[in-house]
């Protein structure tokens, strides 16, 4: 008889780092106890039969088949495609996917969706892949197969849970970090956002302004070691889109290693952490352009609620944002809503893993 395989993967937030994984940069994201679950049983014959439960779709396709048509189904033939092009050997499958991360919020609801497949896919076929396997793969199925702009955070934070420092080099270094984390709510702005778009562009101008810059300096930039010191007295000579956009990138860097340090501690300040999430923000708002009146509605609410700090969190224009509020959970998210706004009170979630009922609370 063939065993039924039930798996999941987190959403996530970026608590720190946001737009930098793309770059090469630190990032923190936080796993969250909002999941995508894949149930199913493998099949021999190359078939593939799927189910959206919450969304109401149903898509058929078969490995050796394999087409894209800009449907969600185009994640799931991505890893298929990928896995396929790394030599391992599955079949088909029927299952059902309940994905309870939102759409296009912020939330990696396609890191979610693509880890916990992967993970099924794993377990139906015996692949034994580890976290950062996993995660890469999911990783080269979006940004390679499909030609998403993305960075790697995303596919880490939903196989690995937890909070993590991702070291986003090739190939990146994860590490796990020990504070608990209390009060966190995320707000949905119910305004969607495009990643892609977002990305892209950004991308293209962060190209722009390392090239400019590289010319004013006389040598290769690296990201990861240039000081703002040495981009204080070039600013003036970039065009002012670069000249925001390189600002951003140095001052969020170095606020992402100010709370990396924090984080390292068990039972961290939540007030510092909460400022340099604001400060986080402010440099996302005003030099890197993605922030969305809807966002500054909500992460002023939550202000005048008793949050700590809060940002964006996700490509921005659009989608959610993250607040720390320790004991003021309650009052933050009926703020939020009053504001126009969907809260979710959260927290900390571990990552990939086969279902066999329980919470997944992260100790």
């Amino acid at each position: 008889m063939t065993r039924t395989v039930r798996c999941s993967a987190p959403g996530r937030v970026c608590l720190f780092g946001e737009h930098q994984d793309y770059l090469g940069l630190t990032v923190v994201p936080c796993a969250l106890n909002l999941r995508c679950t894949v149930s199913g049983v493998p099949r021999s014959d190359g078939e593939f039969k799927i189910r959206d439960v919450i969304h109401g779709c149903e898509w058929s396709f078969r490995s050796d088949q394999l087409s894209y048509s800009g449907e969600d189904s185009d994640y799931l033939k991505a890893v298929v495609a990928v896995m396929a092009e790394q030599g391992m050997k599955i079949g088909g499958a029927t299952v059902e996917i309940s994905n309870q991360v939102p759409l296009k919020s912020g939330l990696s609801s396609s890191a979610a969706l693509l880890v916990s497949w992967a993970k099924f896919l794993d377990l139906a076929f015996g692949l034994r892949l580890e976290p950062l396997d996993l995660a890469m793969l999911c990783y080269r199925a979006e940004h390679d197969e499909l030609g998403v702009p993305c960075g790697v955070m995303d596919q880490i934070s939903s196989s690995f849970g937890g909070v993590v420092e991702i070291q986003c080099r090739d190939p990146p270094k994860v590490s796990r970090l020990a504070a608990r984390l209390e009060g966190l709510v995320v707000g949905d702005t119910l305004v969607s956002k495009r990643t892609v778009d977002v990305h892209s562009i950004r991308t293209r101008e962060m190209a722009s302004a390392v090239r400019r810059l590289e010319s004013l300096l006389g040598h290769s930039v690296d990201l990861e070691a240039l000081t703002w010191d040495e981009v204080r007295p070039h600013l003036s000579d970039l065009p002012e889109t670069e000249r925001k956009r390189i600002t951003a990138t140095i001052r969020n860097r170095d606020i992402t290693r100010r709370a990396v340090s924090l984080l390292k501690e068990r039972n961290p300040s939540l007030q510092a952490l909460g400022k340099l999430m604001s400060d986080h923000h402010t440099y996302l708002r005003d030099y890197y352009e993605v922030s969305h009146p809807k966002i500054e509605r909500l992460l002023e609410a939550a202000r005048r609620a008793g949050a700590l700090g809060g940002k964006l969190t996700g490509a921005g224009l659009g989608g959610c944002i993250v607040v720390l509020a320790p004991g003021r959970q309650e009052a933050v998210a009926e703020a939020i809503r009053r504001a126009g706004g969907k809260p979710y009170i959260v927290r900390p979630d571990q990552g990939a893993t086969e279902e066999k009922g329980g919470r997944h609370d992260v100790p």
